[in-house]
């Protein structure tokens, strides 16, 4: 994946760029882990970061990641309900935090 968005979390402003690889191992481990990584370019800091981390399908509908965004660890657990997507956010392991995403 090839992309832009806001800087690392935490950033008060900033624009990143980023290249992300990721792979879905299920088939190859038998388990439904999806680890990825990648390097980003932070306007904000103005630094090379490489953020990484892996996916874990818990339960039909949920999941749990771990993620080092390339300065701080995050972890977030995501329940899916129809075209849904809510998510809970532990932020620098810390300070908790929610998003809600749609797909249309």
């Amino acid at each position: 994946m090839l992309g832009t968005s806001s800087d690392r979390i935490g950033t008060p402003s900033g624009q990143s760029f980023y290249v992300t690889v990721s792979k879905s191992l299920k088939e190859q481990l038998g388990l439904p882990l999806a680890p990825y990584a990648g390097v980003s370019y932070g306007t904000y800091d103005d630094e090379i970061v490489f953020p990484c981390g892996v996916n874990a399908a818990i339960l039909p509908n949920w999941s749990a990641m771990f993620m080092h965004d390339g300065a701080n660890p995050h972890l977030s657990t995501t329940y899916v309900w129809r075209n849904m997507a809510f998510t809970l956010l532990l932020i620098d392991l810390r300070d908790l935090g929610f998003s809600i995403g749609f797909v249309f």
